[in-house]
C-alpha cells in the first residue's frame, strides 16, 4: 500500500523544480568549516564557503556560534536552523545485525541494547541507524553514535544564541550522501586526507559502515585489497572517490577504479563555483535534497513521517465527498432502512469482534518479539569479555590501532616498544591460543615504537562481532 501511495502521488517535476538553502557548520581537527548551499532545480550552488583554522584541537562552542552569526549577518542569509557536522574523531561506526522481528520497533531495540554494542548507555549519547540489508530473517544497520557531553555543548551553544539544530551528521556520512545519490547501487570507498592522516570509509547505499584512519599509504593501500579480496565490494566495478589528495597518487595503484571528488560533482548534482570539500558541502545537501533521509545523530533513530504532497488532499476530499453523498441518498431509500440498521448493528459487532482478535494478535506478536530479542541476546556473546582480556593482558607501552573478533579469530594491530614478546603474553590468557604474526614487524621511527598485527584463535567460537 505504501508503494501504491507513493506511486501515485509521485511528482516527476518536484527534482527539478525544488529548491531551497541550508547553512552548514563542520567542525574538524584544527579548524571548522562553513558552507551555504542553494539548490535551483537539479544544480547545488555553493554561495558561500570558507575554513576557519583555530588553536586549539577542536573548535569551541562559543567560536563557533559567534562566526555563524558574523557570516550570516553580513551576508545577509536567512537561515535560523543550522546543520551541524561533528568530526568523524567522535562518532563511533558499528554494523549490527538484529532480528527482523524487530523491525516496527527498531529505534526502542536499539536503545535497550545501546551497552551491548558500545561502550556508552542509551542515555549517555546521540546516535542514528541506517539500514543496510534486510533478509528474510534478519536486519543489518549501521549504527552511528557520539557522546551527549561532546555534542550537547554546542546543541545549547546555538539555541542560546537564537539559531535551531535542523540536524547533525559527521564527515564521512555526508560526503557519502552525495556519492550514494550519483551511484546508489553500488559500494564505494571514499578516501581522505587531512591532518597528516588518510580517512577510508566504506559506504553501502550511501552510508557508511566502517571508517578506518591510516598515516601511510602502503596501509592503505594494503586495506582496499583486503577488502576487494574479501568481497565487500561487491562483484561490479566500484568507485574510490578521493577528496583533497590527487588521483594520480593512487591511479593504477588499486585494483578499482578512482573519480576525483571534482569529477564526482558533476555527474548528477552539478555543484557551481568549484568552491566547499566534498564533506561540507554533503551535510548542506543534507538540508535541501528530497527523497533520502541523511544520518541525523539528534534523531536517536527515529523517523518522521514523509509530508505527503497536495496530491493525497485531493484525495481526501474526494473520498469525503463520496460519504456525503451517499449519506445524503440512502435516508430517501425508506423501504431498506430497517435493513440499514440492522446492518450496522452487525457491523457494530463485528469491529467489537475484529478489536478483540486484533489485541490478541498483538499481544502474542509482542511476546514473540520479547522472545526474539532475549534468543538473539543470549546466542551473542559481549564484545566486553574479549576486549577486556586484551586490555588485562597487554602491557602499557602498547597500543592498538586496530581491533577485529571474528567468529573463532582475534585480529590485533598496534604498535610496542617490544612486539616479540606479545606472542607469549597473549598465550598465557584462557581465551586465546595459537598467537601468531601474521606480518613482519616495523620499526616506526617517529614513534621509536614496533608495529605489529598478530592473529590469535578463540578457546571458543562465538558469532561475529567486530
Amino acid at each position: 500500500m505504501k508503494r501504491l501511495t507513493e506511486i501515485l502521488l509521485y511528482n516527476p517535476f518536484e527534482e527539478h523544480l525544488g529548491g531551497g538553502d541550508a547553512f552548514s557548520v563542520t567542525l574538524d581537527r584544527g579548524a571548522f568549516s562553513l558552507c551555504h548551499l542553494r539548490k535551483r532545480g537539479r544544480a547545488l550552488e555553493v554561495e558561500f564557503y570558507n575554513r576557519f583554522p583555530v588553536s586549539d584541537p577542536y573548535p569551541g562552542p562559543p567560536e563557533v556560534v559567534s562566526t555563524v552569526k558574523v557570516v550570516l549577518s553580513e551576508r545577509g542569509i536567512n537561515v535560523r536552523d543550522v546543520i551541524l557536522s561533528v568530526p568523524r574523531e567522535w562518532v563511533l561506526v558499528r554494523p549490527v545485525e538484529l532480528p527482523l522481528s524487530v523491525e516496527e520497533n527498531l529505534p526502542e531495540v536499539i536503545a535497550y541494547e545501546m551497552d551491548r554494542y558500545t561502550p556508552f548507555t542509551a542515555e549517555q549519547v546521540f546516535y542514528d541507524y541506517a539500514l543496510l540489508q534486510r533478509t528474510e530473517t534478519t536486519l543489518k544497520i549501521a549504527l552511528y553514535v557520539v557522546r551527549k557531553d561532546q555534542l550537547t555543548p554546542y546543541v545549547e551553544r546555538f539555541g542560546e544564541e537564537g539559531l535551531g539544530l535542523k540536524l547533525a551528521t559527521f564527515g564521512p556520512a555526508a560526503a557519502a550522501l552525495l556519492e550514494g545519490l550519483v551511484h546508489p547501487d553500488r559500494s564505494s570507498l571514499i578516501v581522505n586526507s587531512c591532518n597528516g592522516q588518510t580517512v577510508l570509509s566504506l559506504n553501502v547505499h550511501g552510508n557508511p559502515v566502517s571508517v578506518e584512519t591510516f598515516t601511510d599509504d602502503e596501509g592503505l593501500l594494503r586495506r582496499i585489497d583486503e577488502l576487494q579480496k574479501e568481497g565487500v565490494l561487491g562483484f561490479r566495478p566500484e568507485v574510490v572517490v578521493l577528496e583533497d589528495v590527487e588521483k594520480e597518487a593512487l591511479h593504477g595503484r588499486v585494483s578499482v577504479p578512482t573519480v576525483s571528488a571534482g569529477e564526482l560533482r558533476t555527474e548528477r548534482f552539478p555543484i557551481g563555483n568549484g568552491q566547499g570539500d566534498l564533506s561540507s558541502i554533503g551535510a548542506s545537501a543534507s538540508g535541501v535534497l528530497r527523497g533520502v533521509r541523511p544520518v541525523n545523530l539528534l534523531s536517536r533513530g527515529r523517523r518522521e513521517k514523509e509530508k505527503r504532497p497536495l496530491g493525497l488532499s485531493y484525495l481526501l476530499a474526494a473520498g469525503v465527498l463520496v460519504l456525503l453523498i451517499l449519506n445524503i441518498t440512502l435516508p430517501f431509500v425508506r423501504d431498506r432502512e430497517e435493513v440499514r440498521i440492522l446492518t450496522e448493528e452487525i457491523d457494530a459487532l463485528k469491529a467489537d469482534v475484529r478489536a478483540v482478535e486484533t489485541l490478541r494478535s498483538e499481544r502474542k506478536t509482542l511476546a514473540e518479539k520479547i522472545g526474539e530479542i532475549r534468543r538473539f541476546k543470549a546466542s551473542a556473546p559481549l564484545m566486553l569479555e574479549t576486549l577486556k582480556e586484551i586490555t588485562r593482558l597487554l602491557p602499557d607501552n602498547t597500543w592498538l590501532t586496530r581491533l577485529k573478533v571474528t567468529e573463532r579469530e582475534v585480529f590485533l594491530e598496534g604498535y610496542s616498544e617490544s612486539a616479540t614478546g606479545l606472542i607469549s603474553v597473549l598465550e598465557s590468557s584462557g581465551l586465546l591460543k595459537n598467537a601468531s604474526f601474521t606480518s613482519p614487524t616495523i620499526k616506526d621511527r617517529r614513534l621509536n615504537k614496533e608495529r605489529f598485527r598478530i592473529k590469535a584463535e578463540l578457546e571458543r567460537g562465538d558469532n561475529d562481532r567486530q
